[in-house]
């Protein structure tokens, strides 16, 4: 079993937020080098370094008898007011996917996307 690395696509974006963290593996394009880090290894970047926490979780419509599915949550904690609000309770700092992923991976490399997309930099 082999943890999933980034897209090249996220690896720009990571790049262009900040992250320069050392990693094993690289894409190579036009003499530019890009980190490539596992899922695991980004989702816990945005955790430490910026607060940006995201999680994965199945999900199945019984009623649809639908195949297993995965959505993604998003907590952003680095508003101000953050500290003094229940988080799981206030829209502006908990996100969910609308649409639902066949694949784990997938809907993982998309919560660390919508993720590096909060960073200002």
């Amino acid at each position: 079993m082999k943890e999933k690395t980034i897209s090249f696509e996220t690896a720009l974006l990571a790049k262009e937020k900040g992250f320069d963290v050392d990693v094993y593996e690289r894409f190579i394009r036009k003499e530019k080098e890009y980190k490539r880090p596992t899922q695991s290894f980004l989702a816990t970047w945005l955790r430490i370094k910026h607060n940006i926490f995201v999680s994965v979780l199945p999900f199945q419509d019984i009623e649809d008898n639908c195949e297993l599915c995965w959505y993604y949550t998003l907590v952003d904690y680095n508003d101000s007011n953050t500290k003094n609000d229940d988080i799981l309770c206030n829209e502006n700092h908990l996100c969910a996917s609308i649409d639902n992923f066949e694949k784990y991976e997938e809907a993982f490399e998309e919560v660390l996307v919508e993720a590096l997309k909060l960073i200002s930099i």
